[in-house]
């Protein structure tokens, strides 16, 4: 990351006037990393064993500790970019500590103990089957990005201002989606792991109904108080603000399907195929948005024909995990044979 900044920046054809400050922000971003890994890994462990509170804690901490700082930075060094970058670092370090903690006390299966580490090859090769699909699945939608992100760039500041604003809506999308994937993942793996084939249906039904409820209710909000949410990040810039609302209101509009798509997936992983997952993101996100970006936008540039890329390439993605998990659900709760 410290090494390739600059030309991943370029490769998106970042704007001369913003490039420093980009650039000083991923450095010092990209220290987190680690953390950041160690994060996510620590939280994965505990919520396998059904504990959601823990985590949800510790990532609470740290995000009070992330604004916190970032007011205070900004006051001291006068440079909101490191400013809010430092606090992000910050904010990742004081998480993993807290999962480390978490681990090193715990007792039974899940306790860390940092002096006796040893190498499985068996469970490294296990880890890596599942991993690498699983992770391939995951930066998909980032690797689309060097595709999109330079088009993006071409309409200038107005664009980016739109998108930066949109982008902190639509985060919470993000995690509302991937939290309801990640929870169905986990409960119906352990179902299927107990042989409880009534609870491994019920979960993926109530899976469905959460993401079709809460979407219901986060888009009409969004768009109904679209504009007035929007103006809080871009107080007086119009254009980026019609531009930002015109972005939102397809992300939002097609959330639905995001969350079936995170449903789906965490099914899939729970059944062991990620293979499968890994698949559907590679063809309906990214090679979809592929040939979107070289052979349909080219014949007709404009906004609207830049942004609706993303939520058709949900539906291609969504509808072809669905079939999956059908298939899949209908042999698992036949009870036949169901190798993983």
């Amino acid at each position: 990351g410290e090494l390739l900044a600059v030309p991943l920046l370029n490769l998106t054809k970042c704007p001369e006037n913003i490039l420093p400050g980009a650039e000083k922000y991923l450095r010092i971003y990209f220290i987190g990393i680690p953390a950041s890994m160690f994060m996510n890994f620590g939280a994965s462990v505990i919520r396998s064993a059904g504990d959601s509170r823990s985590p949800f804690i510790y990532m609470s901490l740290s995000g009070i500790l992330n604004v916190l700082c970032n007011v205070l930075f900004v006051f001291i060094l006068g440079d909101a970019v490191a400013a809010v970058a430092i606090a992000t670092v910050l904010s990742m370090y004081l998480s993993a500590i807290l999962f480390f903690i978490h681990l090193v006390k715990e007792n039974g299966a899940l306790k860390l103990n940092p002096f006796k580490f040893e190498f499985s090859p068996y469970i490294f090769g296990k880890t890596m089957r599942y991993g690498i699909p699983a992770a391939i699945s995951s930066i998909t939608f980032s690797l689309t990005n060097f595709i999109i992100q330079p088009a993006l760039n071409s309409y200038g500041d107005v664009a980016l201002s739109g998108t930066a604003a949109s982008c902190s809506i639509e985060a919470y999308i993000y995690v509302i989606t991937s939290a309801l994937g990640g929870a169905v993942g986990t409960f119906m793996g352990q179902n299927i792991g107990a042989g409880n084939r009534d609870r491994v249906r019920r979960v993926l039904i109530a899976g469905y109904i959460l993401n079709i409820s809460v979407m219901a209710v986060f888009t009409a909000a969004v768009l109904g108080f679209g504009h007035e949410l929007l103006w809080l990040f871009i107080p007086g810039e119009t254009e980026a603000l019609e531009f930002a609302y015109l972005r939102l209101t397809m992300i939002v509009g097609a959330a639905v399907l995001n969350g079936i798509m995170n449903i789906n997936s965490g099914a899939l992983q729970a059944y062991g195929y990620t293979v499968l997952q890994m698949i559907s993101n590679l063809v309906g996100v990214c090679l979809f948005r592929i040939v979107w970006m070289w052979a349909i936008y080219p014949a007709a540039p404009s906004e609207f024909n830049l942004l609706v890329c993303y939520p058709i390439s949900w539906g291609f993605s969504a509808v072809a995990v669905f079939v999956m998990v059908v298939i899949l659900s209908k042999k698992y709760f036949k009870g036949k044979e169901f190798k993983i």
